[in-house]
């Protein structure tokens, strides 16, 4: 008698597993469960900085693993927005069992925006989280590939404690790509298309300075892309109405709401009769000046510190020829 055959279980299993694997990725990229995320992760911002996060659209294409979203707003604590996008794309790599972290192959984000406005050295919309109850993990550990910006802009408010307002810019037509990365660090190159300053005059007028095109480095520290926590800036230079400044530096990220820490070499040059314009002295000046300069602070702006040297050359003051001067700076 001839006994009946035993098929092997093993290849069976393994089906069995691979389309339970592949049924997962397809729950974990379907647009409920990202809707699901979003909603976690809006009600831990929420919860944590009073922050309210606004996705208008999701969409999800498991077969390729993309996720396009947007518009996307994050708006503060008082209403106002402190981010908005058009679309944001992502490419999501496979998904690796028993790692708590999410990889994506590709971030792509189109018409981003910025408004921060800093009071008192405080960012304003956003609540100092209670040290007591708020999480040690990032609210997002992610793993970025490949990163673009397309279109940015960035505004920037600063008012002194009682709300009077010392200084606004503006960036314009921002650009910025991955160029390279490692285990704990991201390179990143940007360019700013367009950028001015804006300071208030006793006299009820308006300072303003323009900026040429211009770029730089950046070198993102920290667990992830969309976790750092130091950023090192480099081979800045700006070119605006008769002046050169280039700006070299680390920002340390800290608490929640405040301003970072930063520390930075500042060298500036300047024709004189540019500079002093908006002083309207009513007496004719010429030269040139050359700054350098060292820049640093605390977390909220605490202990700032500036010292450097000046020097100009060739000034005259209404025909008074007074050549070469220097002088030491510090604050």
């Amino acid at each position: 008698m001839r006994l009946p055959r035993r098929r092997p279980k093993l290849p069976i299993g393994l089906a069995i597993f691979v389309g339970l694997v592949f049924l997962a990725v397809r729950a974990l990229l379907s647009e409920p469960t990202l809707t699901f995320a979003l909603d976690k992760l809006a009600v831990r911002l929420h919860d944590e900085l009073g922050l309210t996060l606004v996705v208008a659209h999701v969409e999800a294409e498991a077969k390729s693993a993309r996720v396009q979203m947007g518009p996307v707003v994050l708006k503060g604590t008082d209403g106002q927005v402190l981010f908005s996008a058009d679309k944001i794309v992502a490419d999501v790599a496979p998904l690796k069992f028993f790692e708590r972290r999410l990889k994506v192959d590709h971030l792509e984000i189109d018409n981003p925006h910025v408004n921060l406005r800093i009071k008192d050295g405080k960012i304003a919309g956003i609540r100092p989280p209670d040290k007591a109850h708020a999480s040690n993990d990032p609210l997002l550990k992610v793993d970025v590939g490949d990163f673009q910006l397309h279109d940015g802009a960035f505004d920037l408010a600063v008012s002194d404690k009682a709300g009077k307002s010392i200084v606004k810019s503006h960036l314009g037509g921002i650009e910025m790509r991955l160029r390279d990365r490692g285990r704990d660090e991201h390179r990143l190159r940007f360019t700013v298309q367009q950028a001015d300053v804006r300071r208030p005059l006793d006299d009820g007028g308006e300072d303003i300075v323009t900026a040429d095109a211009f770029g730089g480095r950046i070198v993102v520290h920290g667990d992830g892309l969309l976790s750092p926590t130091r950023i090192d800036v480099s081979e800045v230079t700006v070119d605006a109405d008769d002046a050169e400044v280039s700006v070299a530096g680390d920002v340390v990220l800290g608490p929640a709401g405040l301003v970072p820490a930063f520390d930075a070499d500042v060298s500036a040059r300047a024709n004189l009769a540019t500079a002093l314009t908006h002083l309207h002295l009513g007496l004719p000046i010429k030269g040139d000046a050359n700054v350098t300069a060292h820049v640093s602070a605390k977390a909220g702006g605490e202990e700032l510190v500036a010292q450097g040297q000046l020097d100009t050359t060739g000034v005259d003051v209404d025909n008074l020829h007074l050549g070469s001067l220097r002088a030491r700076v510090k604050a």
